[in-house]
């Protein structure tokens, strides 16, 4: 337990022991409706996605049982201006915001709005926003610790009127890399609009930081959000999750890393199985981008059914990973989950989510 001040407030920041057991929360692509971005109906008028998911992160977050982290694998809020963002933010109380928190961004992080870098408006954050309001530990402050970011990309004015697409606006890719180690989880997170020779340095550097660590880890977590080459996650660049997670199996062979898992949203379906895995669907690999966004007609592989939930990924044991639908077409199927979490945690609460991964290894697993 860490105690901190914020103000006149105090904060504890909990983080397991090195070896123990790590339970956390992973979604994809949050909707509320007031970003930049058209969310799907249900997500206002059946799922209330802003509301259940605030109540489920307050609610985990405490009682007998309380997560150990919560992520978001991108496109968080399509927030264009800092509305969606903080009415997120104002609704969770102080143990969810005190509880470790991972993200990576997405194109909708880049370019709300539009989602892709062939048609911006000056606008637009450019990774910035980003940057603002999750300030990750990441390898750009290890240059200089009194400069956590690396600032040398410059934006364009917002009030200019000459940006059609972008000319290299983004915030430098080693703003959104981090590694480190919570527990008996290494986590390493990323950003797909960069391809993956760019950052190679950093993956390397992160896998073997898990070498020192090895004998404490049951598992490597990769948070990415691309799951194919396009809107913005460069052709050929094998930056998209699935071909990244199998490059860093085959690169890093001699680290964890060799048995990294990886979880992405970007088409907006929760997907055991994705097209972006590869062999490694269903044991290693998962989707995790339905949380209120549109459907994904424009991307390749199609659409899937309106539907929304989230992860809970447990290591206190064995490996286990437990999805939770918590909407349907047609209705809100949140209440049983969320009256279960108020004297229960998410590990006693399996009986309304779907086994996707189960595993008894006490070392790496594949």
């Amino acid at each position: 337990m860490n105690e901190l001040r914020i103000g006149d407030e105090k904060v504890c920041v909990r983080v397991p022991g090195l070896g123990a057991g790590v339970r956390g929360v992973i979604f994809g692509d949050p909707c509320t409706g007031k970003g930049a971005m058209k969310c799907r109906d249900q997500s206002l008028h059946t799922w209330n996605v802003e509301g259940r998911l605030t109540e489920l992160l307050n609610l985990a977050t405490r009682g007998i049982e309380p997560i150990d982290f919560w992520a978001s694998v991108g496109d968080n809020f399509y927030d264009k201006q800092p509305v969606a963002t903080k009415s997120f933010y104002d609704k969770l109380g102080p143990e969810a915001k005190s509880t470790f928190m991972m993200t990576v961004p997405g194109n909708g992080d880049f370019w709300p709005g539009s989602g892709t870098p062939d048609t911006v408006t000056c606008d637009m954050p450019f990774g910035y926003g980003f940057l603002q309001w999750y300030g990750q530990d990441t390898v750009a402050g290890k240059q200089n610790s009194s400069v956590p970011f690396d600032f040398n990309v410059k934006p364009p004015n917002p009030t200019a009127e000459t940006c059609k697409q972008d000319k290299g606006y983004c915030a430098a890719p080693d703003n959104f890399f981090f590694y480190h180690v919570i527990g008996n989880v290494g986590f390493i997170g990323y950003s797909g609009h960069t391809g993956f020779k760019e950052q190679e340095q950093s993956f390397a550097e992160a896998c073997e930081y898990f070498v020192g660590y090895a004998q404490s880890l049951k598992e490597v977590v990769l948070f990415g959000h691309w799951s194919g080459e396009d809107h913005g996650c460069p052709v050929d660049g094998g930056a998209d999750t699935g071909t990244l997670q199998r490059t860093l199996r085959e690169s890093f062979a001699s680290t964890p890393c060799r048995h990294a898992k990886a979880f992405f949203g970007h088409m907006h379906c929760n997907v055991r199985k994705s097209f972006d895995c590869g062999v490694l669907g269903g044991h290693s690999c998962f989707q995790i981008g339905a949380a209120g966004a549109p459907s994904t007609n424009a991307l390749p592989h199609g659409a899937c059914e309106a539907h929304w939930g989230v992860l809970f990924l447990d290591t206190t044991n064995s490996t286990r990973l437990t999805y939770f639908q918590l909407g349907n077409e047609h209705s809100d199927l949140s209440q049983p989950l969320l009256d279960c979490l108020r004297t229960n945690g998410f590990s006693g609460c399996t009986q309304y989510g779907e086994m996707w991964f189960s595993a008894s290894a006490d070392t790496l697993v594949v």
